[in-house]
């Protein structure tokens, strides 16, 4: 569920991050204003770069998926969408790396008020999926 709504780009119920306050901000003295915080330097080398796993990542995480494993990731993620039929959608995953997904819209789907809508979805979606995913040789 968590991979599905990484992919929607929603996180239901998650809070936004609240700003961390350097301590001499709690005793009330006024900001500047025109001061920033700021970033702190990121450490030699990313998780990629090392082969490390991020921490939102399982040590189990595979970078690889079967075209039918993708397919399903972005049909389970288009059902959950308000609109989506029960039946009548077709994800393909096709391509080497990148791969791509196309959107068959099925009769069994009934009417659909905007089909192009539901293939710019799959689209998005195939576009951050690869970003996360490659696709595995079968």
């Amino acid at each position: 569920m968590a991979l599905i709504q990484n992919v929607l780009g929603t996180r239901p119920h998650a809070r936004p991050p609240e700003p961390e306050l350097p301590d001499d901000h709690q005793h009330g003295s006024p900001e500047s204003p025109g001061a920033e915080i700021s970033p702190q330097p990121e450490a030699e080398g990313s998780a990629e770069e090392t082969g490390a796993p991020s921490p939102d990542q399982p040590e189990s995480y595979d970078r690889r998926k079967t075209a039918d494993e993708l397919a399903g990731i972005i049909l389970k993620a288009l059902q959950t969408l308000d609109g989506a039929p029960a039946h009548g959608f077709v994800v393909t995953v096709y391509g080497g790396n990148p791969w791509n997904a196309m959107l068959t819209i099925k009769p069994e789907a009934g009417p659909i008020a905007d089909p192009g809508l539901w293939r710019e979805r799959v689209r998005d979606m195939a576009a951050r999926l690869r970003q996360d995913f490659d696709l595995a040789e079968t």
